[in-house]
């Protein structure tokens, strides 16, 4: 048995379940509705209503028109609000990190992001060149503190 198989089986925080903990609730966060969008929504459909004629042309059924993603239930929401509790314990910097990470994963649908066109979108973002190697290992740190955050709290519910 390794290591890793024995911390979960006691019930240990382990770093893939907290990474993909995140990537669920960047996933929930995508498709909470954009209300500014909305709003440029509504005010966009008036030339669309008139647009009406005896044939049926509606701007809204248009055959590219974009899929709406299907809302959250109360358990998605709980789940989103915990994950972001955690990311709320390591610095704003981080978090910005964190936040570019989990989007890479999430469009690239990979395990790990490419650590060369990350390092691409931090400089592009903030200005500042970092070597791919130094976005990993503070990536890491960054989890390493959510897990010991988790952990804390979960051996406090479980003395409680």
């Amino acid at each position: 048995m390794t290591i890793r198989d024995r911390v979960e089986a006691e019930g240990g925080v382990t770093f893939a379940a907290v990474e993909e903990r995140l990537l669920e609730a960047w996933g929930f966060l995508r498709r909470l509705p954009d209300r500014e969008a909305g709003w440029v929504k509504v005010k966009a459909l008036w030339p669309a209503m008139r647009r009406h004629s005896m044939f049926g042309d509606y701007g809204d059924m248009e055959p590219d028109a974009p899929r709406s993603l299907p809302g959250l239930t109360v358990a998605e929401l709980r789940r989103m609000d915990e994950a972001l509790l955690w990311i709320e314990q390591v610095a704003p910097r981080e978090r910005k990190l964190i936040g570019l990470v989990l989007q890479r994963m999430d469009r690239e649908r990979a395990a790990r992001p490419h650590w060369i066109d990350a390092a691409h979108d931090w400089r592009r973002d903030t200005g500042e060149a970092v070597q791919p190697d130094t976005l990993r290992m503070r990536y890491g740190r960054a989890l390493h503190a959510i897990c010991v955050f988790v952990e804390g709290r979960k051996s406090a519910e479980m003395r409680a």
